[in-house]
């Protein structure tokens, strides 16, 4: 199964903006940051590592695709749903 994020209040599944920091002092990395209208969707494996997200902020130089850090987003809006989809 798969999940994703939703902002309780509108209903928006959020999105995750890779974005190349290499010009900064932590050269060669990529930050990932929630939001609501740029990137890929966020999915997560597992409803334990949706909730993670959540529940712990990652610094932009330790984000990853897997644990993105919050950026703006209120985590106190959102849930975790599973992705339901049919061919």
């Amino acid at each position: 199964m798969l999940y994703v994020l939703i902002n309780k209040k509108n209903g928006v599944i959020m999105r995750m903006e890779a974005r190349d920091t290499s010009d900064g002092e932590y050269s060669g990395n990529v930050s990932y940051t929630l939001n609501e209208s740029k990137g890929a969707f966020f999915v997560a494996e597992s409803e334990a590592q949706a909730k993670k997200v959540i529940r712990q902020d990652s610094h932009w130089y330790n984000s990853s695709s897997e644990h993105p850090c919050h950026g703006n987003v209120k985590v106190s809006e959102l849930e975790v749903k599973e992705l339901v989809y049919s061919k």
